[in-house]
């Protein structure tokens, strides 16, 4: 696996404890979180909390920065987590966010592309 391309906001010691929380977590089923499809794993979860974060710094509600978390879980099978994450962050700066659930689902998995809808943040609080 080749070297993700991190924010140097991630420090070591954020990076820890999020480890620590991925793998106690149980939303990782047992041996998930060990070979390739642990660090597969790992990368989504690491990179979709730094995307909540960033979410909830520039405005965004809670249920709304879940939603958009959950979409990037989604959205992330397959591709690079990080710039998925960048993808999603610059859709809100622009007003949108993805619908998660079965419709994103199906539409990942048809190659078609990913409705997005508009998005203001004070009207989810």
């Amino acid at each position: 696996m080749r070297k993700p391309n991190r924010p140097p906001e991630l420090t070591p010691e954020v990076i820890a404890l999020c480890r620590l929380e991925f793998e106690q977590s149980s939303a990782v089923p047992p041996g998930w979180t060990t070979g390739l499809l642990g660090d597969v794993l790992w990368e989504v979860w690491l990179s979709g909390y730094w995307l909540r974060n960033q979410l909830v710094e520039r405005g965004a509600p809670e249920k709304m920065a879940q939603d958009i978390c959950f979409a990037h879980g989604q959205m992330s099978v397959g591709r690079d987590p990080w710039l998925v994450t960048k993808e999603l962050l610059k859709q809100f700066e622009l007003g949108f966010k993805p619908e998660p659930g079965r419709e994103l689902a199906e539409a990942l998995l048809q190659g078609a592309p990913v409705q997005v809808t508009p998005v203001n943040p004070k009207d989810e609080s």
